[in-house]
Formats: C-alpha cells, structure tokens, sequence
C-alpha cells in the first residue's frame, strides 16, 4: 500500500459504497439506527453506515425549532411527545 502526498494511507475500503437511502428524510432518524437496526438498514443504509462508522455526527437540533427545544426540554422524556422531540430535539434531549 502506497502513501498519497499526504503521506497518509489512503482509505482503501469504504464500507458504505454502493448503500443508499431510500427516503430523504433520514438525516432526521439518525437516533433510530440503533434502536431500530432492521427498518433504518432497509430505509436509511447510506446514512446509518455513515454515522455506524464516524462519517456523520449530525448531532443538532433541527434548524426551524432549536430555540423551541430549550423552551419544552421537559418534554424529553414525555412518551407522548417522544417522536417530535427525537426528529426536532436530538441535541437538546440527549438522543445522539
């Protein structure tokens, strides 16, 4: 194996070549690759192997309510708004 003008090997093998995601929302499950391994592997491989192997962080709250995620962090652990708050709160609740 060669170095690149680096001097650093070159990634040689990349796991999540060839996956895609089939929906485009999938920046927005990220906390699910784990917790639902099955469904995230058929509907968001691309982007669940990115994050599986240090690619992606995309720990953030989603843009349109960062300021509304400090406001209602109480809600985090509420199981009636526990699908809104991991899409929109993901950062704030602790869910990445």
């Amino acid at each position: 194996m060669g170095n690149d003008s680096t001097g650093l090997c070159p990634r040689q093998y990349n796991p999540c070549k060839g996956l895609v995601d089939a929906h485009t929302d999938c920046e927005s499950k990220l906390d699910k690759c784990r917790s639902f391994p099955s469904y995230m592997a058929t509907n968001c491989a691309s982007s669940c192997c990115q994050l599986n192997n240090g690619e992606i962080t995309n720990c953030q709250d989603s843009a349109d309510s960062a300021v509304a995620c400090k406001l209602y962090v109480s809600y985090c652990s509420n199981p009636a708004m526990s699908s809104f708050m991991r899409e929109k709160c993901r950062r704030t609740c602790g869910f990445c």
